[in-house]
């Protein structure tokens, strides 16, 4: 009886999971990320974001839009290094689940000015890959029509690039689709731990799904949250 019982709550909770994934449009999680990283980027935010996925276990390449080819090392707007994975990829190269750019000290004229970059951004979204943008990169979007017609937040600087195309909301963080965009440096964890949600719902089911023995263990808990506002939250 205990072994039918158990079954029938894993089958149950099953469904659920499936039924809470179908609803909100979580069926499609992050578990890979390309964060590009541009000369004189903003530190915090790039070494946040790396760092809040990586303990995720979501897959972290950082990407240096550099013209060297003989190294990937690359400065940071307070003279802080990286050594990044690799250079920028090419648009025939896999595509990760999410590219997220960051903002920094000119950042923005270097990246709209950055051919092979903006040809990159245009491929992930014709691909309804993720985008994640922050401060003044979220302006980026704009200039290469990356999700056009999204609400959004940015740093006050750019939000005039964005208007035309765009409904700017006066939040620290939006999530509208595939579009994640974050307002300012001050907001990079919790923008990191946005991001994590969409790996963490599926991690979650996941080990739900597997287990056999759910009657049996009290302690289990659903923690996820799962409703129609967390399309757009901040």
């Amino acid at each position: 009886m205990d072994s039918f019982l158990s079954h029938l709550l894993q089958y149950m909770i099953s469904l659920l999971i499936v039924h809470v994934l179908f609803a909100n449009g979580q069926n499609s999680t992050i578990q890979s990320a390309l964060i590009v990283v541009p000369p004189l980027f903003d530190e915090i935010q790039v070494l946040t974001m790396a760092d809040v996925l990586r303990r995720a276990e979501i897959q972290v390449t950082l990407a240096a839009m550099t013209k060297s080819s003989s190294t990937w090392e690359i400065s940071g707007q307070h003279r802080l290094s990286i050594v990044a994975d690799g250079q920028l990829p090419t648009t025939t190269e896999p595509m990760m689940d999410m590219i997220i750019i960051p903002s920094g000290f000119q950042t923005y004229d270097y990246m709209i000015n950055h051919s092979a970059f903006g040809q990159l951004l245009k491929s992930y979204a014709a691909s309804q890959k993720y985008v994640a943008a922050m401060g003044t990169g979220v302006g980026v979007l704009s200039v290469f029509g990356i999700y056009a017609g999204s609400q959004v937040t940015a740093h006050p600087s750019v939000e005039s690039t964005l208007s035309p195309n765009y409904r700017i909301l006066k939040q620290d963080i939006v999530v509208d689709g595939k579009l994640f965009t974050a307002r300012a440096t001050v907001n990079a964890l919790a923008f990191a731990l946005k991001v994590v949600e969409k790996r963490s719902i599926q991690s979650a089911c996941n080990r739900a799904i597997q287990r056999t023995d759910l009657a049996k263990k009290a302690s289990f808990r659903c923690s996820w949250k799962c409703s129609s506002s967390d399309q757009i939250s901040n």
